[in-house]
């Protein structure tokens, strides 16, 4: 006799509507980052599935995909997307890859990019791709709208960033910045010590006011070498000069040869940089690694409570992906200036940064001049290392006095009577720099105008085809932009060292006159000195190396000076 079967209501049977469903989770590349780290502690896998709510599968194959999670997170974080998902890259991402970098070196100029000009960038920039054979024949391209907004999102380029009306300064938007500014002042009782700006700039560090000596170099290296030849430094200090931060200084190469390996006891806070510039990573990693804790440490030197606003201009390697930027305990606070105003009142571009640049290229001369003198006048420019850079970079930034920088800051508060700036003319160094131009130009192939030297002490310099060569950003042409993009897997590409200029013979020899009168004392004295900067280095006794290349160049400056006074 068959069974009957049990009418549903009385089978143990719950309805799936009474369930509830698990809600699917979609990690950022951020928090998959953080799985990781956990499980390269130690965390158990059944740990991390419970904290971020995730199955135990999904751990293990974010495990798997380790190396491609960490490269994609690096990537888009340098570009400040904070918020990415996935690794999935773009279908042209070599076109995407070299407009982004097309973008970056505009956005140094300051100039303001429309949508349309991007999608017609982008456009040209296929073409070109395409008639490379980087694309093939069948496949097209569209700048669409859409395709717009996907390729900003995918580099963190925000609208406000990329889109504007003109690109001439905003005069206006200066007048309400500083109104905002001394109301800000006013409301947290800010002094001038608590008040700093930093801004960062491209040095050229061999570039002489001959045109044809330095171009050749420029004309033979077809564009990319000359970023060899090239750092970005960052100077930044409060209002008053009393809290003068070492300098930031980017170059080319992570760990270059003549730099010693541990990088802190050098004089500047180096970092390295495929192309020398500054970016949104770098950024963060100095304001929150080396500003914090200078304001921090100056403010208990000082019995003050540690707290400071810096101004910054509106330059995209500033911005960390739209978030704050501030202390852990929010007592240092960042107010960034209206875009496109950097020459109304950005206080280390009104004479800072020049000054800093013009006693660098004082001792560049006097090395130049004085060094070595059995070398001929090329080589010496050649052998100039990023060491010796460093040095005289420090030194400039030091001699740069708390009346200078005060005078920087005056645009800003014009109107603000409880802050009186000091300001200091710099008319004597000029006339120093000149004078040493001067000295040099015997060594020219071709005597440079006054224009010229003119343009030069003014880091205005242009090329041998009357080009201005922009010293913040003017590196790469579309096409030198395409074959780096295109070079970016071959790592000798990039691998950037000491040998900054190139290693061609030079085709006339320009022999450098000898200075027989006082020549041995002085020769004796740097050779002294040498000794010991050497021997300081065996000891790695950081300070005292760095006291003893001040004196030096102090030793080099002494002798040109009294070899002036008995021409």
């Amino acid at each position: 006799m068959a069974s009957k079967r049990k009418p549903l209501s009385e089978l143990n049977i719950s309805d799936s509507t009474d369930q509830p469903k698990k809600k699917h989770v979609t990690l950022s590349l951020d928090q998959k980052v953080q799985i990781l780290d956990s499980l390269l502690c130690g965390s158990q896998v059944s740990t991390v599935s419970k904290e971020f709510n995730i199955a135990r599968t999904t751990v293990l194959n974010i495990k798997k995909q380790e190396e491609s999670i960490r490269l994609a997170h690096q990537k888009f974080l340098e570009n400040g997307v904070k918020e990415r998902r996935t690794v999935k890259t773009a279908k042209l991402v070599t076109l995407e890859d070299c407009l982004f970098v097309w973008i970056l070196q505009e956005r140094l100029k300051k100039h303001i990019l429309l949508p349309d000009i991007v999608r017609a960038k982008g456009e040209q920039m296929f073409r070109s791709l395409k008639e490379q054979g980087v694309y093939d024949e069948e496949q097209t391209f569209t700048a669409s709208n859409g395709w717009y907004d996907r390729f900003r999102k995918r580099y963190g380029l925000k609208m406000a960033g990329i889109k504007g009306e003109c690109a001439s300064s905003d005069t206006a938007a200066f007048e309400k910045f500083k109104a905002r500014l001394v109301q800000l002042i006013i409301d947290n009782n800010y002094e001038k010590f608590e008040i700093y700006n930093a801004d960062e700039s491209a040095l050229f560090v061999k570039l002489l006011p001959s045109r044809t000596l330095i171009m050749n170099d420029e004309d033979i290296a077809e564009g990319r070498k000359v970023i060899k030849s090239r750092v970005t430094f960052m100077p930044c200090s409060n209002i008053d000069g009393s809290n003068k931060l070492p300098l930031m200084l980017i170059g080319t190469a992570e760990n270059p040869r003549t730099l010693p390996k541990d990088k802190s006891s050098l004089p500047v806070y180096y970092k390295g940089s495929k192309k020398a510039w500054m970016n949104r990573l770098l950024f963060k990693e100095w304001f929150h690694g080396q500003f914090v804790p200078s304001v921090r440490k100056f403010s208990a030197e000082n019995g003050r409570e540690p707290r400071a606003l810096l101004v910054l201009d509106n330059c995209s390697a500033h911005h960390d992906g739209g978030d704050v930027l501030e202390s852990d305990d929010g007592k240092i606070k960042v107010i960034f200036l209206p875009p496109n105003v950097t020459a109304l009142g950005q206080p280390m571009d009104q004479g800072v940064i020049n000054a800093v640049k013009k006693r660098y290229k004082k001792k560049l001369m006097l090395h130049l001049l004085l060094d070595d003198q059995e070398a001929l006048f090329e080589d010496r420019l050649k052998n100039v290392s990023l060491r010796q850079t460093i040095d005289w970079l420090d030194q400039a930034w030091t001699e740069i006095s708390s009346k200078t920088i005060e005078g920087s800051w005056r645009k800003l508060f014009d109107e603000f009577p409880t802050f009186v700036l000091d300001v200091e003319d710099n008319a004597s160094l000029d006339q120093d720099v000149l004078a040493l131009v001067q000295d040099t130009a015997r060594f020219f192939p071709d005597d440079p105008t006054n224009d010229e030297i003119k343009d030069w002490l003014n880091d205005k310099v242009c090329d041998k085809n009357g080009n201005l060569i922009v010293g913040d950003c003017d590196v790469y042409t579309d096409q030198e932009i395409i074959d780096s993009v295109l070079a970016r897997d071959d790592k000798d590409s990039f691998d950037f060292d000491e040998d900054w200029l190139i290693e061609e013979p030079v085709d006339e020899s320009i022999l450098v006159e000898r200075f027989d009168e006082g020549r041995e004392e002085h020769q004796k004295s740097i050779e002294c000195v040498d000794f010991l900067i050497a021997l300081m280095d065996r000891r790695e006794d950081a300070a005292e190396s760095i006291r003893l290349r001040s004196l030096r160049s102090k030793l080099v400056e002494t002798e040109w000076q009294r070899r002036r006074r008995e021409d």
